[in-house]
């Protein structure tokens, strides 16, 4: 039933890629990542928010996820979804030819 809160396998989200992923994490991180502001984490749990990036590489969504996950905000980290516009994806973008016949990109 709509609005009605769903279990994240209901989601697509799969418990055990999440575990996995946040154990592997801590293989790959080289430093310890900081996590600044979580004194508001608390006063934004079970609402709806919107975070804003400067930029978005591959791994800023994954990090975000295990970041809010050790701050104590599994909840936000499980409600994470990430929207990316054409930028990040270069490759998609049409390829035209200028007068001379090479391609340009937009």
């Amino acid at each position: 039933m709509r609005g009605e809160p769903r279990t994240p396998a209901e989601c697509g989200r799969d418990p055990l890629a999440r575990r996995i992923h946040r154990l592997l994490a801590r293989r790959v991180l080289h430093q310890e990542p900081v996590l600044l502001g979580t004194e508001h984490l608390a006063a934004v749990a079970g609402k709806p928010v919107v975070i804003v990036a400067n930029h978005l590489s591959y791994s800023d969504a994954n990090l975000l996820e295990v970041l809010l996950h050790q701050a104590g905000a599994a909840e936000l980290g499980e409600r994470l979804t990430v929207v990316a516009g054409p930028k990040v994806y270069s490759n998609l973008r049409p390829v035209y030819r200028d007068p001379s016949g090479r391609d340009r990109r937009e």
